[in-house]
């Protein structure tokens, strides 16, 4: 039986983040970078590795003669004259004068030079794999063709390297934009909200290229009587996966489905609470909630951009590793059977993989600057409305018997 990771769900329309870079990216381009707009992350490998063996040849020769000359002149003067008259006279005068006048004078004459034959060719075996990154656009959404973009959406511009100065607008709308303190993204937020129905373009200068996405805004808003107490199911196998290329390698197969439900649809205040689980195969051709996993409750979601909405972050398990900051959005559809418009973005981080992809596809900067991250964009055409299906966290189980 397949097995599914929970989805958390909270509207971000706050300051621009990872996950935000990570949606995709825009389709025209007009590119006249200049060179030398690079972040050096100079990643230095360097081992310096000392092959010194620092051979000493010294002989440390001491030519020390010590040349002792004493003559040890012993002088014996006994005559020992005996005239047998049984009278020995012998006076026996041993004049020994044995003067011994040793003469060493110990010249050690050391004369070690010390000849020390240092042969260190210090041999450098540093790659220096610098991992410059060149300054482009890297993302930009809402992304170039989206339909059904809520009408308080703000533009967000990504990019692969810190900028200093940028130029985001929204066709003719007045607003504000504002630069993140790293550089990497910039956000310009509408000083109204957007006419629905009616196609925009975003553009965006920086890196020295221009890029432009035109979305258009979803239409009228959807009765709360539509969308009140429904589950929406989103067949993981509906999703195709635009970023990062060859996704199958990473994101694996072992989700079925993922559950989105709203209820408390507030009018007056605009929101809708929201709650986000994955979910399996309930053995009739539907989907139930998994419970093996945790339900993610979201209360108050702002909802002034009805019928579209948009729920996360939230890290979200899969194959061998997570879907970063994950989000999902859509618009309903006007008798809310659906969650038309799917667009699912978040960020593999390459530190939980068992392997380095970032020399053979491109990686793009991760929340604290890394060069390291890759974008994931996912689209399928609908989420579909599934009666009678609720999720409730009080069926959260861990240790149920068809847990792993």
């Amino acid at each position: 039986m397949l097995r599914t990771f929970a989805l958390s769900t909270v509207l971000v329309l706050a300051s621009c983040s990872q996950d935000e870079c990570a949606e995709g990216t825009a389709s025209e381009r007009e590119d006249t970078c200049t060179p030398g707009d690079e972040a050096d992350t100079d990643t230095d490998t360097d081992a310096d590795t000392d092959t010194d063996a620092d051979t000493d040849t010294d002989a440390d020769t001491d030519t020390d003669a010590d040349t002792d000359t004493d003559a040890d002149t012993d002088t014996d003067t006994d005559a020992d004259t005996d005239t047998d008259a049984d009278t020995d006279t012998d006076a026996d005068t041993d004049t020994d004068a044995d003067s011994d006048t040793d003469t060493d004078s110990d010249t050690d004459t050391d004369s070690d030079a010390d000849a020390d034959t240092d042969t260190d060719a210090d041999a450098d075996s540093d790659a220096d794999t610098d991992t410059d990154v060149a300054c482009a656009v890297h993302t930009l959404t809402p992304l170039d063709g989206m339909s059904s973009v809520g009408v308080t959406t703000d533009v967000v511009a990504g990019f692969t390297a810190p900028v200093s100065a940028v130029t985001l607008t929204l066709s003719s709308t007045p607003g504000t934009t504002t630069l993140a303190t790293d550089g990497l993204s910039a956000r310009f937020v509408p000083d109204a909200v957007l006419d629905r129905l009616t196609t925009y373009t975003a553009t965006v200068t920086a890196c020295g290229e221009v890029v432009r996405s035109a979305f258009t805004t979803a239409g009228s808003t959807v009765p709360a009587a539509n969308l009140e107490g429904r589950t929406y199911v989103l067949p993981w196998t509906d999703l195709t996966f635009l970023e990062p290329s060859g996704a199958e390698q990473f994101l694996g197969t072992d989700i079925a489905y993922l559950l989105l439900e709203t209820a408390n649809v507030d009018t007056t205040n605009q929101t809708v609470d929201a709650s986000t689980v994955t979910g399996i195969s309930d053995g009739r051709g539907g989907a139930e909630q998994d419970t093996c996993r945790p339900v993610h409750e979201y209360p108050a979601v702002d909802f002034r951009g009805n019928p579209a909405l948009r729920v996360g972050p939230e890290d979200l398990p899969v194959g061998t590793t997570s879907i970063r900051d994950m989000h999902l959005q859509g618009a309903f559809n006007a008798d809310g059977s659906a969650l038309t418009d799917v667009h699912l973005t978040g960020y593999i981080d390459t530190a939980d993989l068992a392997f380095q992809p970032c020399g053979f596809v491109s990686c793009s900067p991760c929340p604290d600057g890394r060069v390291a991250c890759l974008a994931v964009h996912g689209t399928a055409a609908q989420a579909t409305w599934q009666a009678g299906l609720s999720i409730s966290p009080n069926r959260y189980n861990p240790n149920g018997p068809s847990c792993p």
